[in-house]
């Protein structure tokens, strides 16, 4: 590891790796395959579930009802103005995005500012409120990635309103909405606007996006990718299948049987490069008068209950939980089968609005801590042996588990300034404890750019 760094002192470096790991003690999410989102997919995290850092005062997670997912993560003690927490955003593909993040407003809080990447993202966030309002949006503009890769989005509260009582920070969830952009995987791909398809469908089975699809976000417990049905490629029974648009629909569209259909009709969806891992699947339709009831499959598999979509009034958005699914990493199909109808329903219509994965752990490949050092204060009776700059270090690391991929964290968590390593290698021993390496050319460790900056008091990954 090459260093210009001045008297600067890198004190903390983590290793994690990739390994096979059920449910838990996961420190960020899963790899996912590469790959454009269709425009109109989410990805959604829940902040409790993601590796974060924060400032001095530190953050928390605090449970609470009326939360996403019951928890958020907020500043701990008393913060000021310059308090921050940091997010991963883990295996994030390439593409453009409109970023949005979920927080509870309160009468103490503070004005935030996001930043991805060290650059600020939308205008600045007031969380104030005179009474508490749960899941709050701030809507942070757009962000294009142009690689794969886990961007840090970091808040940090930047003052406050004149009525505010203080500075607390609360972040529950953040959200990527595929906009297209100049990613690598592009967003039409094959099959473009049209298809190839869907006998008597609308638009067909090409769907919105064509190749290219999406890419599961991880697979830290909690976190989701969502699919507006009317973007994903699609397949339907002999009475086809179309897209309706609609108010009060997700993304203000729908996809529908076509005609008249029967007990039997279905459409089956494609959900492309999912990453691996277990899930809970839920779909969201559009209830009426004339629905039937629909049974869902996966990979050719029944996937949970039979669900009644009928009521006896239209009502938007209406979820069904189809239960837990272990998948593999790659696309896999999603049908939706007419199966029957209610009692007091005059049709078998089917309506498919929205398709979510939340991850729930499993058997997913996934990072665990392996090694670490602690952050050392840089004071002059520590100080290193000898300036670090324009010098290369070696450190014999000691990993406790295997796995197939390598991950190193740098800190400069006590720093004054920012260090810049110039390159990182990975070398095997010859043997425990040796610090020769073996004749083999190392291997260069993946990094975002032909070198790293770790900036003051945070880490970079």
């Amino acid at each position: 590891m090459k260093t210009h760094a001045g008297q600067l002192f890198v004190g903390f470096v983590a290793l994690a790796l990739g390994v096979t790991c059920g449910a838990g003690g996961l420190e960020v999410a899963v790899e996912s395959s590469s790959g454009a989102l269709a425009v109109g997919t989410v990805l959604t995290f829940e902040a409790e579930v993601l590796a974060r850092t924060a400032s001095a005062t530190g953050s928390q997670v605090t449970s609470e009802a009326g939360a996403s997912g019951g928890q958020y993560v907020q500043l701990s003690g008393t913060p000021a103005a310059g308090a921050f927490i940091e997010f991963t955003l883990p295996n994030v593909p390439a593409g453009g995005y409109d970023v949005k993040v979920l927080y509870k407003a309160n009468f103490n809080r503070g004005i935030v500012q996001a930043s991805i990447g060290g650059v600020n993202q939308g205008s600045p966030c007031d969380q104030y409120a005179a009474t508490a309002t749960q899941q709050k949006a701030c809507a942070l503009g757009s962000k294009t990635l142009t690689a794969d890769s886990s961007p840090v989005i970091r808040f940090t509260v930047t003052g406050k309103n004149a009525s505010s009582a203080g500075f607390v920070m609360v972040i529950d969830q953040i959200s990527l909405t595929a906009t297209g952009g100049s990613g690598t995987g592009g967003t039409t791909g094959a099959g473009g606007s049209t298809g190839r398809g869907g006998s008597g469908g609308t638009t067909g089975s090409g769907g919105t996006a064509g190749s290219g699809g999406a890419a599961g976000s991880g697979g830290a417990t909690g976190t989701s990718v969502t699919w507006e049905a009317e973007v994903l490629t699609r397949a339907a029974s002999a009475t086809g299948s179309q897209v309706t648009s609609e108010a009060g629909a997700s993304g203000g569209q729908y996809v529908q049987l076509s005609g008249t259909p029967a007990a039997g009709a279905w459409i089956e969806f494609t959900l492309p490069n999912v990453a691996a891992g277990t899930y809970a699947v839920k779909a969201l339709h559009k209830a009426n008068f004339n629905r039937g009831i629909v049974q869902a499959s996966i990979d050719g598999v029944n996937q949970g209950s039979p669900c009644d979509q009928y009521a006896a009034t239209a009502m938007q958005q209406a979820a069904c939980s189809l239960g837990s699914k272990t998948l593999t990493a790659g696309n896999h199909t999603i049908r939706f089968t007419v199966t029957g109808k209610n009692a007091s329903s005059t049709g078998f219509m089917m309506v498919i609005d929205q398709i979510s994965l939340t991850a729930s752990g499993g058997s997913g490949p996934g990072w665990v801590g392996t090694w670490s050092g602690a952050p050392q204060l840089t004071e002059s009776t520590n100080l290193p042996p000898a300036s670090l700059s324009n010098s290369t270090l070696r450190q014999i690391v000691h990993v406790s588990v295997g796995g197939s991929q390598l991950r190193v964290r740098f800190s400069n968590e006590f720093g004054n300034g920012s260090v810049t390593i110039n390159g990182a290698t990975r070398i095997p021993s010859t043997a425990p404890s040796t610090r020769r390496p073996t004749g083999r050319s190392p291997s260069r460790a993946a990094r975002p750019s032909p070198s790293l900056k770790a900036r003051p008091a945070g880490p970079t990954r």
